[in-house]
């Protein structure tokens, strides 16, 4: 029986308005929104948004024609049939889409299938990215206030993001690879893991190029793009691609993880020590901004004004709304990665047993009995000689003296002490060279040690060799060089003019051609001390190729005042080397190694060149005929060979330590 609620002929049916006395929708399970929705965003969302990205690259060179084809390959497979007016040609035959009508659907059709990958969300999932969608409309503030409210949708845009940066760091390597045959020194620049900034911003910018391609093509009426909204899209990868090299920059100057880096092969390393002094709330915050309102911020203003002039829409529309969720999603993600991974914090080495037992007696261990040690603490109590204090902490001002330059006049010999006896044996001897005072002859009679031994204080310079007059077993010295291996700073140790400055100056002995001429850059001029010139060439060598005059715990290297053969490459500034091979040893060269790269233009070395090395070291070598000067420890110290005048004058090792540089007035 017909009702008067029923629709009059050719009216829609009407829809039921709903009720208080409706049931309530059922809720969806937690495994659906917890684990299908995420499964979802990263797995088929992600991998959309990487095919969409490479076609779009194809689009851009083919004018939106590949994505074009592919979104038309079923009726390329199977034609429609002839429109003959209901009369079929007598040598038509039936094709494959007649048999399966579908084949035709078989494009490739991305935004299609992202709705259908947004019909499988679950529908309170559903529900939200409608409101955040809605209110990006609405602008800034508007899109903030909403994904504050519903934080899910920011977690799935992490979730889609970081399979694009996967996608992104594979265009990357594939680009590293390309520049190898085309451009083998750009091949250096991003090689390894110090390119992973490099590619990491190559691949970001290609991807979202694509995407933005990509898309335009598909709200275009003829499918296609036109020349210049090909170049427009090309330029907004382009300046993605900048933005997130710039922000990628930004975090490794502060010593936090750059996700981008990281996932491009950077290694969750990329963080540095610097990062690691700090507390996770300050990397999350400085992640925030790196990687949310630099550069995701930015990236999304851009890429969606760049989408706005391609089809011709005002260039301000949407773009608030998307730069507020660009931020917000690009800030979690990069906060979070900076919180959670950081750089290792630097770790003291602690002096060895043998290391203080030298200390201590000024003896090699290994040749002297309980009773004998024991006997020398009794005799040093009897000299009011109290035990060996440890190192004391570093104080630029307390050893101005020496730090200012490489090198130092040798300490002043101990003074003669009334207990000293000339006849005494090796024994007594060691303990006077351990207390700097003499002691009296064993009380023991001891015999001479079962192992020969050679005292740090009767090691002494050949009297041809002038390029090492300073004692590195000092405290100040010893802190001096572990503050540079904790943090070499490239700015300080690069390119430069001055002895005591810059690269580390070394000589290679009867200047053998043992660098190869691969490894050599520019050449330079040096200024010493006495004003004199001496020329030198900017090289590449490993770190334990260079022999120093000291071990970074001051202890002397015998080897570096031993005859050596032609081709030993020694140091004329030894702390420095000592630093940098102690520093590569801890794990603190990265950003040192990166810089170096960087530096290319400056010293004139390949940057595959340094990045085939392990430890890579630059350097500046000259003449080793120079070393022939009875003064050339003295005249690389510029420092040392001025008269001293009141004045302010800032130490080596406050430039090398960067978070201190306390100066002193001298008189």
């Amino acid at each position: 029986m017909a009702s008067i609620m029923d629709p009059l002929p050719g009216e829609a049916p009407r829809k039921k308005k709903p009720s208080i006395m409706d049931p309530l929708p059922e809720e969806s399970s937690a495994l659906r929104r917890y684990v299908a929705d995420p499964a979802l965003s990263f797995f088929a969302k992600g991998a959309l948004g990487i095919g969409e990205g490479v076609v779009g690259l194809a689009d851009i060179a083919t004018l939106g024609k590949a994505g074009k084809a592919l979104e038309n390959i079923g009726e390329r497979i199977s034609p429609p049939p002839p429109n003959t007016g209901g009369v079929m040609p007598p040598d038509w035959k039936p094709s494959l889409a007649d048999n399966l009508p579908r084949v035709r659907d078989l494009g490739v059709d991305f935004k299609r299938a992202g709705e259908v990958l947004e019909s499988f969300m679950s529908p309170e999932q559903q529900a939200v990215n409608k409101k955040v969608g809605l209110a990006m409309e609405g602008g800034f503030i508007p899109a903030v206030k909403e994904a504050i409210q519903n934080p899910s949708y920011l977690a799935h845009g992490v979730l889609q993001s970081i399979p694009l940066s996967i996608g992104g760091a594979g265009i990357g390597s594939l680009v590293a690879k390309g520049a190898g045959v085309v451009a083998p020194k750009l091949a250096g620049a991003l090689a390894g893991r110090a390119g992973g900034l490099a590619r990491g911003a190559i691949g970001e910018g290609a991807i979202s190029g694509g995407m933005g391609a990509e898309q335009g093509r598909q709200e275009s009426p003829d499918r296609e793009l036109t020349l210049k909204q090909a170049l427009i899209h090309a330029g907004s990868g382009a300046l993605t691609g900048g933005i997130a090299g710039a922000s990628g920059g930004l975090s490794r100057r502060l010593g936090i993880t750059d996700i981008d880096t990281a996932i491009a092969g950077g290694g969750l390393g990329s963080a540095t020590a610097r990062g690691a002094q700090k507390g996770m709330m300050r990397r999350a915050g400085e992640g925030f901004v790196t990687e949310g309102v630099i550069e995701e911020g930015l990236q999304s203003a851009q890429e969606q004004a760049m989408q706005n002039l391609a089809a011709g829409k005002p260039w301000d529309e949407g773009v608030g709304g998307a730069t507020a969720i660009g931020m917000l999603t690009g800030g979690l993600q990069g906060g979070g990665a900076a919180a959670l991974f950081h750089g290792k914090q630097p770790v003291p080495v602690p002096e060895s047993i043998d290391q203080q037992f030298e200390r201590a007696y000024g003896v090699a261990p290994g040749g002297l009995t309980d009773e004998q040690l024991s006997g020398m603490d009794v005799q040093r109590a009897e000299a009011g000689v109290g035990p060996p204090a440890p190192p004391a902490p570093f104080d630029p001002n307390a050893y101005y003296d020496g730090l200012v330059g490489d090198q130092q006049a040798p300490p002043a010999a101990p003074a003669p002490d009334p207990l000293h006896k000339p006849n005494a044996g090796p024994l007594s001897r060691a303990g006077a060279i351990a207390v700097d005072t003499g002691l009296s002859a064993d009380p023991f009679g001891a015999p001479a040690p079962t192992e020969a031994f050679v005292p740090r204080a009767e090691v002494t310079t050949p009297p041809d060799l002038q390029m090492q007059n300073r004692d590195r077993s000092r405290p100040g010295s010893i802190a001096q060089m572990n503050a540079i291996a904790n943090n070499p700073d490239y700015d300080r140790l690069g390119v430069g003019r001055s002895p005591n400055e810059a690269a580390p100056m070394v000589s290679v002995g009867a200047n053998a051609p043992v660098i190869p001429e691969t490894d050599f850059g520019t050449t330079s001029r040096v200024v010493m001390g006495d004003g004199s010139k001496i020329g030198v060439r900017y090289a590449v060598v490993e770190a334990d190729s260079v022999l120093a005059s000291h071990n970074i715990d001051g202890s002397v290297n015998g080897d570096y005042f031993a005859a050596v053969p032609p081709g030993t490459m020694r140091a004329l500034n030894n702390g420095r080397i000592a630093a940098l091979q102690a520093a590569h040893a801890r794990g603190t060269t990265e950003a040192y190694k990166q810089a170096m790269i960087e530096d290319a233009a400056a010293h004139g070395i390949a940057p595959e060149s340094i990045a085939a090395k392990k430890a890579p070291v630059l350097v500046r070598v000259y003449d080793d005929a120079e070393n022939a000067r009875p003064n050339m420890g003295a005249i690389s110290n510029p420092q040392s060979m001025r008269p001293r005048r009141s004045r302010r004058r800032t130490t080596l090792a406050c430039w090398m330590w960067p978070r201190s540089r306390p100066t002193r007035t001298v008189t």
